[in-house]
């Protein structure tokens, strides 16, 4: 992007595109070309843009460093097959419609090991592999996540054992449930506020002891 501080303001001809200046920045420029007109929204530090709409066709360009603030309520359309590419993280919650799949390449659930006892948190859905003895892996609260899911499993020879519970609240009416056997897996599931129950038991490998 020029920095022009002698052109504070309008459009201005540059010879070989019209650019339109903001307090001697170039905001907008229009290019000419042999397939129409290239548009580009510049950024506001040199050699950045936020829309570029050039001869391979109309698309949203936003280099790297550059976010992308999308208001409350958007939505974004589209038919047929889109294509996220490169490494993009999404923060919240992705609510997809009922019927619909994610499909292509492996999806990757989290893996996090625990050497003592400990809270989980939501980030840590997925697979825990507990490897020292005599220890406790509360749960968070079931209440406004519905759906998150842990299976919990016991790596290495335990005398005193693993014991998972949710503070205050229960595991299919339980309070909680022990293993002490190398490779045993308990997996549950946060239950619908609506529900009667708070976690669910949806699977499990080997003894796991109610308490």
């Amino acid at each position: 992007m020029a920095n022009t501080p002698a052109i504070k303001r309008g459009w201005h001809w540059t010879g070989t595109a019209l650019s339109s200046y903001v307090n001697g920045l170039e905001a907008i420029r229009l290019t000419p070309s042999s397939t129409g007109c290239d548009f580009m929204i510049l950024g506001d530090t040199p050699g950045t843009y936020y829309l570029n709409w050039d001869a391979s066709g109309p698309r949203l360009q936003i280099p790297s460093g550059v976010e992308l603030d999308v208001e409350s309520g958007a939505t974004f359309t589209g038919a047929g097959t889109n294509t996220l590419s490169g490494t993009n993280n999404i923060t919240n919650d992705v609510t997809m419609t009922a019927g619909k799949f994610i499909s292509g390449s492996p999806i990757k659930s989290t893996q996090t090991t625990k050497a003592a006892s400990a809270t989980l948190t939501t980030a840590e859905a997925g697979l825990i592999i507990v490897t020292a003895d005599a220890t406790t892996m509360t749960l968070p609260t079931y209440v406004g996540n519905a759906g998150l899911r842990y299976k919990i499993m016991v790596y290495g020879t335990h005398s005193s054992g693993v014991y998972v519970y949710s503070d205050g609240e229960a595991i299919n009416g339980a309070a909680g449930y022990t293993s002490t056997a190398k490779w045993d897996i308990l997996e549950i599931e946060a239950a619908p506020a609506s529900s009667n129950y708070d976690w669910l038991m949806v699977g499990k490998i080997g003894s796991w002891d109610a308490s």
